[in-house]
């Protein structure tokens, strides 16, 4: 059995979606959340554009970093890549990070060159940093909902050339099978055949049972993906709604300065009070165009 394992350093037209979405923070423990407003994708239509609209650009000053564990610092480096010298750090979760502007190509690492401490100027990998978007104008920018609508058009039609286009080609798609499962990593291209590909993926460890997640894409996460989707879910903006478990709900650390849509779907009104499924939806901003980054499943735990 050939084993692929990724495990990486790291309107809307008309009646779309009808909402206003809850911009509240994730939580991080099973308290309950507020009562969002209901995002009824049985509203969806079947016409969407995935091409973002460069005049719709949200323009950011700041960067923040992202993808790095809570403790750890993100090496500063002069010059740019893993062979620079170490020339200063970044806190795990640090904020209002500015950049000169300068940006170079390592391989397929591309390199961004920031500003430190009173004068100083290095480089750090652009997969660690991104840019900050506040979250009332990431919850009201049209464009996150262009990208939810696709992005269940894609799980539907199982379309996943369409899917590589609400990606960006520097970022990927890292799919988690839970929250505090290690990160699958796919690159565009890699996601151009993620619905056909028939390579086992270890996805991670169940914390309940102890037991493995292995298979395909299609075998294991495609099945959860259209639960929840295709099932008139509920939605959110920068919060996780969640049922019954006896397990931690979390929007994970490491991508605290990263927005996301949570995706909901109930259990049974008279069923299986634990038979709830969540999904979060991590967006990226780009140059100041959004594109899905990550993809988080959520489920109870007993």
């Amino acid at each position: 059995m050939k084993i692929r394992a990724h495990y990486p350093h790291l309107v809307l037209v008309g009646l779309l979606w009808t909402m206003h979405v809850l911009s509240a923070c994730a939580q991080e423990s099973t308290e309950a959340l507020p009562t969002p407003t209901v995002i009824n994708t049985a509203q969806l239509t079947q016409q969407v554009t995935i091409t973002p609209t460069p005049q719709e650009a949200v323009i950011s000053t700041s960067y923040a970093v992202v993808r790095v564990p809570r403790g750890e610092g993100l090496v500063i480096r002069q010059p740019a890549g893993q062979s620079g010298t170490e020339v200063g750090h970044l806190e795990w979760n640090a904020k209002n990070v500015s950049v000169t502007g300068n940006r170079t190509l390592l391989g397929s690492s591309l390199w961004v060159e920031i500003q430190f401490g009173v004068d100083g100027v290095g480089w750090v990998n652009s997969m660690n940093i991104t840019e900050a978007i506040l979250a009332d104008d990431f919850c009201s920018d049209q464009r996150g909902f262009d990208l939810l609508n696709s992005l269940r058009s894609v799980i539907e039609e199982q379309d996943d050339i369409r899917l590589s286009k609400l990606l960006n080609e520097n970022r990927g798609l890292a799919v988690r099978v839970n929250w505090y499962s290690p990160e699958v990593q796919f690159t565009v291209e890699e996601a151009m055949e993620l619905f056909s590909n028939t390579d086992q993926i270890e996805w991670g460890v169940m914390a309940d049972s102890g037991l493995a997640v292995i298979g395909t894409f299609q075998d294991v996460m495609f099945p959860k993906l259209e639960d929840v989707f295709l099932r008139s879910p509920e939605a959110t903006c920068n919060a996780l709604k969640f049922g019954n478990t006896a397990g931690k709900i979390a929007w994970p650390e490491e991508l605290t300065n990263l927005k996301f849509y949570g995706i909901y779907r109930s259990s049974e009104s008279e069923g299986n009070e634990f038979d709830w499924r969540s999904w979060a939806v991590g967006i990226e901003y780009v140059d100041g165009n959004p594109y899905i980054v990550v993809l988080i499943h959520y489920s109870s735990e007993l």
